[in-house]
């Protein structure tokens, strides 16, 4: 990466960013995805098996960015997330989905002030991200303004590929975390299932 691009690490959000991506131990270059993956569902699958194809044409790793939690708990205090997995959990999903690598972010509101063009240049410097693959309506970035189009234009300047995968649709409905938290509040428990491609279940500690 040339100096003018260098992201700064002594930056609050790039410090504690950049320690949690080494620790993800990328041998090679990636294909990177990224997201919160709560339920890790078949649209989720969908997009792993086309990380894990792109690495595997090129000789790569198929690497997954995940947040510890759901960055609008931060953005957004007092609001609540029902999840449909836990971290461990959503970990071992997403490596049983075929992720060579799982690298698992903390999200901040240091974090959340870092440009688009500072998000991928930490991603390339930890994880020699050489391909990116995103959902159309993805962003990242301060103010979300790391869009599909403003990714390709900082591809095209640093040195990366980007993708923009389209959504899974099964029976007329858009996979998603938030399609699969409506048919659970709905008890639609078949929805649910069709949606993450496994029966849902909960994970706690039984009381009296």
């Amino acid at each position: 990466m040339s100096p003018s691009v260098q992201p700064n690490f002594e930056q609050p959000g790039a410090r504690l960013a950049v320690e949690e991506l080494r620790q993800a131990t990328a041998s090679r270059p990636t294909v990177v995805t990224i997201g919160v993956f709560d339920g890790v569902h078949l649209g989720h699958q969908h997009l792993i098996a086309r990380i894990k194809e792109l690495a595997a044409a090129r000789g790569l790793l198929s690497a997954v960015v995940t947040f510890r939690q759901h960055p609008q708990t931060v953005l957004r205090p007092g609001s609540q997330v029902l999840y449909l997995t836990g971290l461990e959990e959503r970990i071992g999903l997403l490596r049983q989905a075929g992720a060579d690598v799982v690298a698992v972010l903390t999200f901040t509101r240091e974090l959340s002030q870092l440009t688009a063009r500072q998000f991928v240049g930490l991603l390339q410097d930890t994880l020699q991200m050489q391909s990116l693959v995103v959902g159309p309506d993805f962003a990242l970035g301060r103010g979300r303004e790391g869009n599909p189009r403003v990714l390709a234009e900082l591809g095209m300047a640093l040195g990366f590929a980007v993708e923009v995968a389209q959504p899974l649709v099964r029976h007329g409905v858009v996979v998603s975390s938030t399609s699969i938290r409506q048919a659970v509040g709905q008890g639609d428990v078949a929805q649910a299932r069709s949606l993450l491609g496994r029966p849902f279940a909960l994970t706690g500690t039984v009381v009296e």
